[in-house]
């Protein structure tokens, strides 16, 4: 029998430090390079794809005999599905912002009911200050054509010319959409009836649906845009009050209420010194200062009402108008940015 042979002389212990101090080395500068990788890898978008870098490392690595820097299996899988996702993600928000924007997005869908059929949504956006306001949605439903008697058309009995010029058949209703559903605020209902009578009316006069939508759009968005902006003026006047009456001073607006159509505004105003009184007088807050505005469709001033006991007060009317509503500085709603400068009160005239 041979015997076994002998075992390798051992190593400095210098030598054995410095292969692992190296190896520790190398370990961690391709831990760098792999999260940096990593980090490119999860930033691409639809210009370059993972599977490219992946194919473009692989080659590269191949022709020079290099090991490549992403070699798990496992780790390229989650990193293709979260940059696709991301991808996917990102051309869909782009998609449905583009469409918001537009203002006006139709669509179909299956009317849910029993023996339902489709119906034509129209999508309305309202946005202000950036922002995309809660769309509303208008559902329309198609009414096919439909002939009362077979004789007149087997005829071909013609009627006379209708309006708009366009002759029709005695007995045949062409095809023509009703309102079906709708998310309009109430207090849009008589003007979504006059737009309906006015657009969608039944045959055999002509149908408008461009008009009608459009329309109802610039309708819901200048409530939009006015409620946005006399928002500002009151959450201003909430920022102002007094945390505490017996704190106050002077006179300041206590309350600024709004209507949800945003066309009437409704102010009242408090004298410090007449609520430091109050106990005094049996909770009575002395003389009373209400004011009303009243705004148009398009946000400008249609009426200002300022009492102050009773009494109109026409400087503070002035005032709360400004320098140019002659000249047709209130007749838009530019006007609003500068009210809550013009609710301190006077009696006297500027």
């Amino acid at each position: 029998m041979s015997s076994p042979s002998p075992p390798p002389p051992p190593r400095p212990a210098d030598a054995a430090d410095g292969d692992l101090d190296a190896l520790a080395r190398q370990i961690r500068e391709l831990t760098q390079t792999r999260n940096a990788r990593q980090a490119e890898l999860l930033s691409l978008r639809s210009t370059t794809t993972l599977k490219d870098i992946l194919a473009q490392n692989t080659t590269t690595s191949s022709t020079t005999g290099d090991t490549p820097l992403v070699d798990d299996a496992d780790l390229n899988d989650i990193l293709l599905a979260q940059s696709a996702a991301l991808t996917a993600d990102k051309q869909a928000w782009t998609q449905e912002s583009l469409y918001r924007m537009s203002g006006l997005t139709a669509f179909t869908v299956r009317d849910p009911a029993p023996n339902g059929g489709e119906l034509t949504g129209v999508r309305i956006e309202v946005m202000a200050d950036g922002k995309f306001g809660t769309p509303f949605y208008l559902f329309l439903k198609p009414i096919p054509g439909t002939v009362t008697t077979d004789e007149d058309v087997a005829g071909g009995k013609e009627g006379k010319a209708k309006e708009g010029g366009k002759p029709e058949i005695d007995g045949i209703i062409p095809p023509h959409v009703t309102i079906h559903r709708h998310t309009i605020p109430a207090y849009f209902q008589s003007s979504l009836a006059a737009l309906a009578d006015k657009y969608l009316p039944p045959p055999p006069r002509p149908q408008n649906v461009d008009t009608l939508v459009r329309s109802l759009r610039r309708i819901l968005f200048l409530h939009h845009l006015r409620a946005t902006a006399l928002s500002h003026v009151r959450d201003k006047v909430q920022q102002s009050l007094p945390s505490d009456t017996s704190d106050a001073t002077g006179i300041y607006v206590s309350e600024f209420t709004v209507d949800p159509e945003a066309r009437l505004v409704e102010i009242e105003w408090r004298d410090a010194a007449d609520s430091a009184n109050s106990s005094i007088n049996n909770g009575d807050d002395g003389a009373k200062r209400l004011g009303w505005i009243a705004l148009t469709e398009d946000g400008g001033i249609e009426g200002v009402v300022i009492k102050h006991n009773g009494r109109r007060n026409v400087p503070m009317e002035m005032q709360i108008k400004g320098p140019n509503w002659v000249r047709g500085g209130a007749d838009s709603m530019d006007w609003i940015e500068q009210l809550y400068d013009r609710l301190k009160w006077t009696d006297e005239p500027t």
